[in-house]
């Protein structure tokens, strides 16, 4: 069976992502930084902040006690607006980069 999301699974993921990477910010952490705090690759984390990957509890539990935030401001903080500009310009980066991909279904 094939794992897919559905779309509020994949509007949360988007959100949790861009929070952290706010939060990471705003606490002037570098994608390499915060992986490192984490134990993890920063592509790891980079796919986490993409809403590319799906994060286990433990996960966000350890990112929200890195960036000194409750949980509850990842998982109940309102949709982001700006959120569908970050997708778009990541989709943009991909058919810059050739990504096959990012273009969507071949018709």
């Amino acid at each position: 069976m094939a794992n897919t999301r559905t779309k509020e699974h994949t509007a949360l993921l988007n959100n949790v992502g861009w929070l952290i990477r706010q939060y990471r910010k705003e606490r002037g952490y570098t994608l390499e930084q915060m992986a490192g705090m984490l134990g993890i690759r920063k592509q790891s984390l980079g796919h986490m902040e993409l809403g590319d990957r799906s994060i286990s509890l433990y996960r966000a539990v350890r990112i929200c006690e890195v960036l000194n935030i409750d949980v509850n401001q990842l998982v109940y903080a309102r949709p982001n607006p700006s959120i569908h500009r970050h997708s778009s310009a990541r989709i943009c980066r991909n058919k810059a980069k050739g990504d096959a991909s990012a273009a969507g279904p071949q018709g």
